[in-house]
């Protein structure tokens, strides 16, 4: 079943992160959310993209990892949203209060740090939440590894871009993708690719060497139409309930 997850909470129309965000994605005919964690320098583990909080907190910077969470508590974090706010930067316990039954968390980890899966999973458990809704997400492969040793019945994808064709093809980068997934024992892909390169056979591909493959980040209805087609697991988009609707229509 193809998912439809709102990237940051619906942050096409609310700030990226919030629990405004959150929310709204609860109350749209989406699948589920996405989110970025860290964790602050007395161990809160909170929602933002960023290493630190300049460009989503009215200019203010505090870099979280050497911030407290008394600091960061404080700050605006409506971005330039205005019909919002102020907004928070939200603990992640907090938007577990926003998945729905069935719904799916893709929650990315920012930072090679095992400390981090360690806490996030307490306070899923904490929260009542089945950890089959959770999609562990990141950059680092070592983190996959890592992850997947540890709690092996988890699903965690390998975040990664094939972004041109100019050295290798994108058959080629393909193959080196698959070859990282494996080597740390991922259950899918979560990738960029260029809306040209789009195709049923590179999607299948993945599929058939027993990975799942999702995508990000999709914001044309057109791009999300193709993706679809091809048999991709699941859209992250900023306004994915949108794209959602208009490929259901179309």
């Amino acid at each position: 079943m193809l998912l439809w997850i709102s990237h940051r909470g619906e942050s096409a129309d609310a700030p990226e992160n919030t629990l405004s965000a959150f929310k709204l994605s609860s109350e749209r005919n989406v699948d589920g959310f996405e989110t970025d964690i860290r964790l602050t320098a007395d161990k809160v583990l909170v929602c933002c993209h960023d290493p630190d909080t300049r460009r989503t907190c009215q200019g203010v910077s505090h870099i979280i990892e050497k911030s407290n969470w008394a600091d960061i508590k404080e700050l605006d974090a409506s971005y330039s949203k205005l019909d919002y706010g102020p907004e928070r930067v939200p603990r992640f316990a907090e938007t577990l209060q926003y998945l729905g039954k069935g719904k799916s968390y893709f929650i990315e980890i920012k930072d090679n740090n095992d400390e981090v899966m360690d806490i996030m999973l307490k306070e899923v458990d904490e929260a009542g939440i089945d950890r089959k809704q959770i999609v562990m997400i990141t950059f680092h492969a070592d983190v996959v590894r890592s992850y997947k040793k540890k709690y092996p019945e988890m699903e965690a994808y390998w975040l990664c871009g094939i972004y041109s064709d100019e050295d290798k093809s994108f058959d080629e980068k393909s193959d080196d993708v698959i070859k990282i997934a494996h080597d740390v024992n991922a259950d899918g892909v979560d990738i960029y690719l260029p809306p040209h390169a789009i195709s049923k056979e590179f999607v299948q591909k993945f599929h058939d060497a027993g990975l799942k493959c999702a995508v990000w980040t999709v914001d044309q209805c057109t791009d999300a139409k193709k993706w679809a087609d091809a048999g991709a697991d699941a859209i992250t988009s900023n306004c994915a309930a949108k794209v959602k609707a208009w490929y259901e229509s179309h």
